[in-house]
């Protein structure tokens, strides 16, 4: 088998993995999601942002499998191509913003962090376009065709991506591989915000809702850290297969955000079904969980809804509001 044919083999293949783990997480959480997205009232406003943040990668996926499903032609390839670009690239940017929503509101909607994150979004977001237009530009491509087990047929058509069809064989340029470093870049500051507080607040509180937060933002962060950098560094050494991870990007961002997003509006909707029990269901609201000092609006001593344990310790009753 060539490294050609080898390579739009694992692309496929990465494509139904990442679509059966994107399917799976959704049946799973199906339940949950319904429960505290769809059936509280009133809407909750970030509801449209959650929708797009699980919904679009299952369009790409649709997608993704009709490429895999029928032999695309020319102008086919380039219509799809163009739109999975645009879908990943959006919704890379999205799963962003909630991951920045989120460390936004654990930092008591600080100005600075604001104007920090605006500019992350701005960084991210516009060389991200740009390495994507650099890469459906540059991408040559041709029709795989096997006529015995020695000779192969290379026809040059039109533009494939972002990832191979078995039937199709793509080259870009090297720039547009570098894509994914301002998303890197963006993710590492959010995680290093994020745990500068999640110390911060579990030196104070051994609340089980704040201990989820912070260790799965963290461990979520790992998994983006290593589908990233594999995105990045893999081109350089094995272009042939540089693409059978790309589809996990994508999905990844969607699953695990979403994952984070729901464990808030659980936690907010269970404290009020059950607003008077404190220590197993009692819910915390991110602006009141921070603390920049003593006095300060932040301070959890000062907080409304906190108070000290029996070991000194804070524990919260209040409700949590998604910044």
């Amino acid at each position: 088998m060539s490294l050609a044919t080898s390579s739009n083999s694992f692309s496929s293949y990465s494509v139904i993995a990442s679509v059966t783990v994107l399917i799976y997480d959704l049946l799973l959480l199906l339940p949950t999601e319904i429960n505290y997205v769809w059936l509280p009232r009133p809407v909750h406003r970030l509801l449209l942002l959650f929708a797009l943040n699980r919904y679009l990668p299952l369009i790409d996926a649709a997608i993704a499998i009709y490429w895999l499903l029928h032999k695309p032609s020319a102008a086919q390839c380039r219509q799809l191509s163009f739109i999975r670009g645009a879908l990943a690239a959006l919704g890379i940017f999205i799963s962003q913003v909630i991951l920045m929503i989120r460390t936004y509101a654990i930092w008591d909607r600080h100005r600075v962090v604001f104007w920090c994150f605006i500019g992350i979004g701005i960084f991210s977001f516009v060389p991200g376009i740009v390495g994507l237009g650099i890469k459906l530009k540059t991408s040559q491509c041709g029709l795989l065709v096997i006529r015995d087990s020695r000779e192969l047929i290379i026809i040059s058509f039109a533009v494939v991506g972002p990832f191979d069809h078995p039937g199709c064989l793509s080259h870009s340029s090297k720039v547009a591989n570098l894509l994914y470093i301002p998303v890197l870049i963006s993710e590492t500051i959010i995680a290093s915000l994020t745990l500068v507080k999640g110390v911060q607040h579990l030196r104070r509180s051994s609340h089980p809702f704040l201990t989820e937060l912070y260790i799965s933002g963290m461990l979520f962060y790992a998994c983006l850290l290593l589908i990233t950098l594999v995105n990045i560094l893999v081109p350089m050494w094995a272009p042939g297969v540089a693409l059978f991870l790309s589809p996990f990007q994508v999905n990844l961002h969607s699953i695990l955000s979403n994952r984070i997003m729901l464990l808030i509006l659980k936690q907010r909707r269970t404290y009020r079904r059950y607003p008077t029990e404190e220590l197993s269901t009692g819910d915390i609201e991110l602006s009141d969980i921070t603390s920049d000092g003593p006095g300060s609006r932040n301070d959890v001593k000062n907080a409304p809804g906190i108070m000290s344990g029996p070991n000194g310790r804070t524990q919260s009753t209040v409700e949590i509001t998604y910044a």
